[in-house]
């Protein structure tokens, strides 16, 4: 009899732990303190650009094949350059000056060669001979960092724009006739590479100057260049989408006492986000209420064996890794939560944030004041 019961016992516990357990998934998004790949150092408090065109060229082609090249030195650019609005060009966290000397980092973005370009590709179903248009434009950045007092340089970098399509379509004065052209179908490959060749021959004039002047002087490299700069600075940033996990089962008490956890986490989740959009700070008060929600989690798992209910909870407890910032230990659950990274381009980034973050704690000591500020601005 008794072994009958032990047997009993045994089945029920591999029945429990295989039963499958229904979930359901709410979305949500936050906010998180993104930390810098790179510093700048205590000597520098303040920055100054300069966009340089010296020895630039602008190179159109059509299918790879030069049509005309125009040297950026030719006086009519002269005011263009002389008018850009590199006040938009943003140096990490660093004040905006126009003095030179010690506690000044001069930065000077020197545009290479641009090319404007077409590619024909087949449009369509497989069995139809449509051939369609591709433009583009390419524009390579070479920075430099100097320390305006000794002249040492202090750092480099590269930056490559690409414009298609619109984007690129939007820079141009004969803009709907390029809308037009790329959107054209052509019953063959070679009346395509025509078409590309004539419009790029009669507008190779006007598309240099069009481009100049979107470039540099209405500013519109500084999108691109916002983006890029977020390496160097500390700010606040967008989650993304999140996948807040709820149990099915209301009856079920244990169940039930995770939905409720979850939802304060939820709450709390999109109390920062409203706080982080509005306001522009991330509340520590609300961090700190995050805190016990993650001790809860990382205790349950260790409690559990049905593999549905460790991935809900796993889930969960990412997401309050990542909202507090603690990257290292939600880079640990990245391969568990199963998460697409297309439906969120910070989980395969987790690790690197994680990284970035340590590299900062580190060094911190020795980096500009003006992070800290920024830290102590948005973390409040």
């Amino acid at each position: 009899m008794k072994k009958r019961l032990t047997l009993l016992l045994v089945t029920f516990a591999i029945g429990a732990f295989a039963q499958k357990v229904k979930t359901y998934s709410e979305s949500a998004s936050s906010y998180f303190i993104k930390y810098p790949e790179y510093a700048f150092s205590y000597k520098f408090l303040e920055y100054k650009t300069q966009i340089d065109i010296s020895n630039t060229k602008m190179i159109v082609k059509s299918d790879g094949k030069p049509i005309s090249e125009t040297s950026i030195n030719e006086n009519n650019f002269t005011k263009i350059r002389n008018d850009s609005k590199e006040s938009y060009l943003r140096i990490g966290n660093l004040e905006k000056t126009t003095k030179s000397g010690s506690g000044v980092l001069d930065a000077t973005i020197k545009i290479g060669d641009l090319i404007a370009d077409s590619k024909m590709y087949k449009s369509g179903t497989a069995w139809e001979n449509k051939y369609r248009i591709s433009v583009f434009l390419e524009v390579p950045l070479h920075i430099t960092f100097k320390d305006s007092f000794s002249g040492e340089l202090v750092k480099e970098d590269t930056l490559n724009i690409k414009y298609e399509n619109l984007n690129f379509s939007d820079k141009v004065y004969a803009k709907d006739e390029m809308r037009k052209l790329k959107e054209t179908d052509f019953p063959t490959l070679s009346e395509a590479q025509e078409a590309s060749k004539a419009y790029f021959t009669k507008e190779a004039s006007n598309i240099t100057m069009a481009i100049f002047d979107a470039l540099i002087g209405q500013n519109q490299i500084a999108g691109s260049w916002n983006a890029f700069n977020e390496k160097y600075s500390i700010t606040h940033d967008n989650t993304g989408t999140l996948f807040v996990e709820f149990f099915k089962d209301k009856k079920n008490e244990k169940f039930a006492e995770y939905n409720t956890k979850t939802e304060q986490l939820k709450q709390l989740a999109k109390d920062i986000a409203s706080i982080a959009y509005k306001d522009k700070y991330i509340p520590k008060e609300k961090l700190t209420q995050i805190q016990p929600l993650s001790d809860y989690y990382e205790n349950e798992i260790k409690l559990t064996t049905n593999e549905d209910v460790l991935l809900a909870l796993k889930r969960n407890l990412f997401i309050s890794y990542f909202i507090t910032d603690e990257f290292e230990k939600a880079a640990l659950l990245v391969n568990d939560i199963k998460i697409n990274p297309r439906l969120n381009s910070n989980i395969p980034l987790i690790k690197k944030l994680g990284e970035d973050k340590a590299s900062f704690e580190k060094e911190k000591a020795h980096s500009s004041a003006t992070y800290t500020s920024k830290l102590s601005y948005i973390l409040k």
